[in-house]
This record gives structure tokens, C-alpha cells and sequence, in this order.
């Protein structure tokens, strides 16, 4: 994931978890710009439940 990240395979990526969980301070994607590191909880709302299943709504009649 870094060197796809690094060669920017990828152009960003947004990570939730991590094995092992906490994720080192001196992990490269702390210093990565084209990486955003969220705990847990970024999911936390009373919109969830809603917003997901009209995400998955809309992937499903797209398919």
C-alpha cells in the first residue's frame, strides 16, 4: 500500500484500521500527503444507517 501510494497508483487514501492497532507514530503514512488517517469512530452519526444504505442504493442500481 505505500509504494502504490508513493508512485501514486493510488491518489489518496482514506485508512481506518490497522493490524496492529495503534498505528506506529513513525508509520510512513503519518507523514503521507496523499493519506488521511481517521479513527474509529469517523463513522459515528445519526445519519449513518441512512447514508449507507442510499450509498448502497445508488451502487446497486448502477450495476
Amino acid at each position: 500500500m505505500i509504494e502504490v501510494l508513493q508512485n501514486r497508483e493510488i491518489a489518496h487514501a482514506i485508512l481506518d484500521v490497522f493490524d496492529p492497532e495503534l498505528l506506529e507514530k513513525e508509520h510512513p503514512f503519518w507523514r503521507m500527503e496523499n493519506v488521511m488517517v481517521t479513527p474509529h469512530l469517523s463513522s459515528k452519526s445519526s445519519e449513518y444507517l441512512h447514508r449507507t444504505f442510499s450509498i448502497f442504493e445508488k451502487t446497486c442500481m448502477n450495476s
